[in-house]
C-alpha cells in the first residue's frame, strides 16, 4: 500500500463494502498480485482480506497480475535504465483480463507463479463464499440458463463456462504447486510462532 501511494485504508475499503452491501448494491474487489515488493507474507495477508470480504458476502472478486503502465513512476524508472522493450509482446502483457498470461515484475515470483497466486486467490474466495452461501450456486445456474446474469461472473460463466473451468488448468502444473506448499509452508511457519497463539494463517488482524 505504501508503495503504490494508494491514499487509504484497507479498513476504509472494507467498511464501503460492509455498507453497500447492508442497502443491496452489488460490490466488485479488485486485487492485484505480483507487486514488485510484494512477498509470500503480503499475499498471506491478501488471502485474510479476500477471507474477510467473503464474509461481508462480496458478490465477485478480480485478480490481476501487476503490470508496468506506462507513464507510472516504475515503468518510468525501468524505461529509463534501458530495462524496457515497447515490443507488442510488452502491450499484450497489459490485457491482464486474461487467467493465461504469466508476466512478472517481481524479483519474488516468476510470470507462472503469479499465474498460480491469481487463480489461487481466486478460489480462496469464491469457495469460502459458496459455502457461506450454497444457494449462489443457483444463482449462478439460473444465470446460465436464462443469460441475465447479474455479475461480470454470471456472464462469463453463462457464455462460456468451460473457458472458466480450462483457465484452471495450471494450477495442476509443477510450479503451481509449488506455489501452494510455499502458501501452506508460510502459514504453518507463522501459526507454530512462538506467542502467537490461536491463529486462521488467512485470517487478516
Amino acid at each position: 500500500m505504501e508503495w503504490i501511494e494508494k491514499k487509504m485504508s484497507l479498513e476504509a475499503a472494507v467498511e464501503t463494502a460492509a455498507a453497500a452491501r447492508s442497502v443491496g448494491l452489488p460490490v466488485q474487489a479488485y486485487f492485484i498480485v505480483g507487486y514488485p515488493v510484494e512477498t509470500m507474507d503480503d499475499y498471506i495477508g491478501t488471502l485474510g482480506l479476500l477471507s474477510r470480504l467473503a464474509k461481508l458476502d462480496v458478490d465477485e472478486v478480480v485478480a490481476s497480475g501487476y503490470t508496468l503502465l506506462p507513464g507510472s513512476p516504475h515503468f518510468d524508472l525501468l524505461q529509463s535504465r534501458g530495462e524496457i522493450d515497447l515490443s507488442e509482446d510488452f502491450f499484450a502483457s497489459l490485457f491482464q483480463g486474461s487467467l493465461s498470461l504469466r508476466e512478472s515484475c517481481s524479483p519474488y515470483f516468476n510470470g507462472s507463479e503469479i499465474q498460480a497466486l491469481r487463480l489461487y486467490a481466486l478460489l480462496w474466495f469464491y469457495a469460502q463464499s459458496l459455502v457461506r452461501r450454497p444457494g449462489r450456486i443457483f444463482r449462478v445456474l439460473k444465470g446460465i440458463f436464462t443469460k441475465n446474469g447479474k455479475t461480470m461472473l454470471d456472464r462469463v460463466v453463462a457464455k462460456d463456462a468451460t473457458k472458466i473451468l480450462r483457465s484452471f488448468k495450471p494450477l495442476l502444473s509443477r510450479a503451481s504447486l509449488s506455489v501452494l506448499r510455499s502458501i501452506l509452508r508460510r502459514a504453518f511457519c507463522k501459526k507454530l510462532a512462538p506467542g502467537a497463539g490461536p491463529f486462521n494463517p488467512f485470517e487478516q488482524p
